[in-house]
This record gives structure tokens, sequence and C-alpha cells, in this order.
């Protein structure tokens, strides 16, 4: 609690806040490194774009709010994309996304900068 107190100590240490606040171009170069990341492992298996969107911040205080984002939108060729998303949520550490019009939606507002290694890592094994 005491972060709180130091609001720019916070925006930096909190994930949350860090989320809430991020400019959106960091957020569209971030999920342009994610869509790079996946096409080089999910070849042929799977279409990948980067598109805007709206994060929805979900509970609490907000929770109607949605802020400006940026997605990586994976459309699977050879399985449905829910048996995708189940495959994403087995593999260690897990990923999580949400469907929309049959494609997985990754946030990158979500997606630390440090995670887009790991998330390309579980499709890679997502689609083994």
């Amino acid at each position: 609690l005491a972060l709180y107190l130091k609001p720019e100590e916070a925006l930096a240490k909190i994930p949350t806040l860090r989320m809430l606040g991020e400019e959106l171009s960091a957020i569209e170069k971030r999920a342009s490194e994610l869509a790079a990341a996946l096409e080089k492992v999910v070849g042929a298996a799977a279409a990948v774009s980067v598109e805007k969107a709206a994060s929805k911040v979900g509970g609490g205080a907000l929770p109607l709010l949605e802020l400006d984002s940026y997605v990586c939108a994976v459309s699977p060729a050879s399985l449905s994309v829910d048996e995708l998303a189940a495959r994403l949520r087995r593999t260690g550490p897990p990923v999580i996304g949400r469907i929309h019009r049959d494609r997985l939606l990754l946030d990158a507002r979500t997606v630390l900068p440090e995670q887009v290694a790991a998330v390309a890592e579980a499709f890679r094994q997502a689609l083994d």
C-alpha cells in the first residue's frame, strides 16, 4: 500500500497500474513484436495479424471501462480456435486469450515485454 503514496513508483512496480497507463504506441509496438515471434513458430499452422481493439478493464470500480489497445489475432488452420485456446491453457505457463469471431485474441496490453518469448514458446508447444 505504501507504493500508492508514490504514484511514479507505483506505476513502475504494480503491473495492473502499468498496464492501465501504458501508451498506446508502446502497446502497438509490443503487439507487432509478439506477432513476429508467433509467425516464426506457427508457420502455416495459423494466420497471425495485429489489430486495434478495446481492452475491458473489468471488475471493481471500473466494470464497464474500455481502453484502446492492440491485439494479436490468431486464426488456426488445422484445429479449432477452441482447441487452440484449450491447449494454450495447458502450457507452462498457461496463455489465456479471448475468442472473438473464430480467432484467438491476445491483448498486448496484458503481455509484459519479457513475456513475448514465453508466449511464442507456448504456441509452439500447443501446435506440436
